[in-house]
């Protein structure tokens, strides 16, 4: 009766054994995949991994793309990600890319805009900076198009196509200087005169300190 019994126990604690060996010895793959521009990055890379064990996956967009939501063996939009190897996982990082605008420039008279950053189109919501530099003898009058005032230089979020204008304005000169004129007392002279510069133009005569009807 003894010896069974203990041919019984002996049995049992073998069967024990088996089962915890087999249960410590289950190991689970982990296939990781993109969709878009990005990566995908568990924080322990000894795949296949023992059953139980906790994995965290992080989700780094590449520039101009964000990071959207997990599909596969999981779901949602936590990032990083633990999961816990119970299983065979596939899963997926999906990535989108960032909306991008354009911006157009014009300038009205003699100058010029320069953007920082520079480029002709924009991912949604950078932030630019128009800065107008007017050629010599001229000044800036302001902007127009998208945005409109005198600051200069100009801030915006480009958050859809946008077309900017910087108007210039000529400063007035003479280019065309009068002439001293010799005539005989009583007589009537004639003086002329020619000026540039962005419209509109005024001038006023002057004879011995006082003004003369135009």
């Amino acid at each position: 009766m003894k010896t069974q019994l203990m041919a019984t126990i002996g049995i049992s604690l073998l069967f024990s054994v088996l089962l915890a060996s087999t249960a410590h010895a289950t190991r689970y793959s982990l296939t990781l995949g993109v969709q878009g521009d990005g990566t995908v990055t568990p924080d322990n890379t000894n795949s296949p991994y023992p059953s139980g064990v906790t994995i965290t996956l992080t989700a780094n967009a590449s520039n101009g793309w964000y990071f959207d939501h997990w599909s596969g063996s999981a779901s949602g939009k936590v990032n990083p990600l633990p999961i816990t190897m119970d299983s065979n996982l596939a899963i997926t990082g999906n990535f989108l890319a960032y909306p991008s605008y354009s911006l157009t420039l014009a300038t009205n008279g003699q100058g010029s805009i320069g953007l920082n950053p520079s480029g002709a189109s924009f991912f949604s919501n950078t932030m630019v900076t128009a800065t107008a530099a007017p050629a010599a003898g001229w000044v800036f009058a302001g902007w127009s198009g998208a945005f409109s005032g005198t600051n200069n230089p100009l801030s915006f979020a480009v958050d859809a196509n946008l077309s900017l204008t910087g108007t210039f304005a000529q400063l007035p000169s003479f280019d065309v200087q009068p002439e001293s004129i010799t005539n005989p007392l009583g007589g009537t002279v004639n003086f002329t005169s020619h000026a540039v510069g962005t419209t509109p133009l005024n001038h006023q005569w002057y004879f011995s300190g006082g003004t003369l009807a135009q």
